[in-house]
């Protein structure tokens, strides 16, 4: 089967670490036997530059990058209509330039599947919605893409998320049960592993990684680590991997609670960077507002780190209290208490023992090709009563 992906959220030359987990899951369908394409579209407005060429191959995989008009902060919910603009014509051209069927994967809800569901359905041809987390719970919360979010989910043949709460969450939201498919993120097993080595020498470091934007809340973590501080003692670090808008506000924040010279901030790092700060820090620390099933916490279990994280998306479902980690509660709407939930978890890190190869060994099962088979079968399943259909 041919599987086209239409996703905002794919490397490309000029940020090649920018959402790994989609091209990990579609190298796996490719590794299944599935001949495999990206449409990337990326936003572009007047003065844009170091943008990459409009086709190139990554990884063996062909992706196509055409440019849609973006406004930043202006008519946000009306961009999937430039998105739809700029993306119609090559869809249908790559559509009709397979020789064997294509299934049509919108990669995100908005502005992916709200944008060019409608025209999947007008070409006739197989699409499915993939559901990765905030695209849903923020954006059901929001009065201007609630509506295209529920209309889009609603008729939509298939939707694949991460994780059975996410599920359980659109089925709550009405999506019928037999079109909802939940699968569990995977980990690169080669690189997120536990090396014994490594892991005895780990540090007294706390760690980030994740984008530097709202969702994340990293100032949280900042909050968190100077509350805790001083039971933690002088020795031990804060250590942000990534990037984003929030960057100069967080130095500002942190020097403000005296931690400055506490913190590395290293920026976005390779995965190979990133899996060994996993092995050697004491522990991770994700304090989203809204996750799905964060591929980060998935990669640092596998590296037999625990992790302090917000309760969040599957984040009660991967980790357990005092065995691999500790989960903080979010029901309160109060920051300050979500605040001093983490401050008290990250206190607790300092007198609790991990089994670090135990920790790991549990996340043996978290494979992109288990992943990518829950989404071959159903597409494989599909093709085949199309067969069916057209025979009789």
């Amino acid at each position: 089967m041919r599987i086209l992906l239409v996703s905002n959220l794919y490397p490309h030359s000029k940020e090649p670490m920018r959402a790994l987990y989609n091209q990990r899951h579609f190298q796996a369908l490719r590794s299944l036997g599935h001949e495999v394409e990206v449409i990337a579209p990326l936003p572009w407005f007047p003065g844009k530059r170091d943008m990459p060429p409009r086709m190139e191959t990554m990884d063996g995989i062909t992706v196509w990058h055409p440019r849609h008009w973006y406004t930043p902060g202006f008519a946000i919910h009306q961009h999937w209509r430039f998105y739809q603009a700029a993306v119609t014509g090559l869809l249908r051209q790559r559509i009709a330039a397979s020789e064997e069927p294509v299934h049509v994967v919108l990669g995100f809800v908005y502005p992916d599947a709200v944008a060019m569901a409608p025209v999947c359905e007008a070409l006739g041809v197989p699409y499915s919605v993939l559901v990765l987390g905030s695209d849903f719970r923020v954006r059901m919360r929001q009065s201007k893409f609630k509506p295209l979010v529920e209309r889009c989910l609603l008729t939509a043949p298939h939707v694949f998320c991460p994780g059975s709460q996410l599920r359980r969450d659109m089925l709550d939201a009405g999506l019928p049960a037999e079109r909802v498919h939940a699968f569990n993120n995977g980990v690169e097993r080669e690189l997120f592993a536990y090396k014994a080595a490594a892991s005895e020498d780990s540090a007294n470091e706390i760690l980030f990684v994740g984008n530097l934007v709202d969702v994340k809340a990293p100032a949280r973590l900042l909050q968190a680590f100077a509350a805790a501080a001083p039971e933690l003692g002088a020795g031990w670090r804060l250590s942000m991997i990534g990037a984003g808008p929030l960057a100069g506000e967080l130095e500002r924040l942190a020097g403000q609670l005296g931690i400055a010279d506490r913190i590395d901030w290293w920026g976005r790092q390779a995965p190979s960077f990133v899996a060994e700060r996993m092995r050697l820090a004491t522990a991770l620390c994700l304090c989203s507002r809204s996750e799905g099933m964060p591929n980060v916490v998935i990669e640092a279990l596998a590296c037999g780190c625990p992790v302090v994280a917000t309760a969040v998306g599957e984040v009660p479902h991967l980790v357990e209290l005092g065995s691999n980690g500790f989960v903080v509660d979010v029901n309160s709407t109060e920051e300050t208490e979500i605040v001093a939930g983490l401050a008290h978890s990250l206190r607790q890190l300092k007198q609790t023992r991990f089994d670090r190869a135990e920790i790991a060994a549990k996340m043996s099962g978290f494979t992109w090709e288990a992943a990518a088979q829950v989404l071959a079968d159903v597409m494989t399943q599909d093709a085949s009563k199309l067969t069916m259909e057209e025979f009789k």
